[in-house]
């Protein structure tokens, strides 16, 4: 588990630079933001932490993939019909809802 951990970390730091064009130390402070504040916090469960940081992490990583296609798109890198976005916010929306919905949940079970 915690080497799917930091490989999904390593992953999100490194799209945050290659896409974002976030330099190396905010794109750093950005991917361990959240563990260090659930552990300052008083979580001291590392499968707590585990589950709702892999939820908010691979929830922004969903999103920033469709939101760089979309980019490729509108900036001529794709052709049009590729990848079929026709309709960006119709699939951003329901999966950013998803995992906003799966990490409250995850938060509730962790503090109740």
């Amino acid at each position: 588990m915690g080497t799917g951990f930091v490989g999904v970390g390593l992953s999100l730091k490194h799209t945050l630079m290659w896409d974002s064009k976030i330099d190396k130390l905010p794109a750093e402070l950005l991917v361990i933001a959240a563990p260090l504040l659930l552990y300052l916090f008083g979580i001291r469960s590392f499968i707590s932490v585990l589950g709702v940081v892999g939820g908010v992490f691979i929830g922004l990583e969903a999103v920033l993939l469709i939101m760089t296609c979309y980019q490729a798109r509108r900036k001529g890198d794709l052709e049009a019909s590729r990848y079929g976005l026709h309709h960006f916010w119709i699939l951003a929306a329901p999966v950013l809802l998803v995992f906003v919905i799966f990490t409250v949940l995850s938060l509730f079970h962790i503090f109740k």
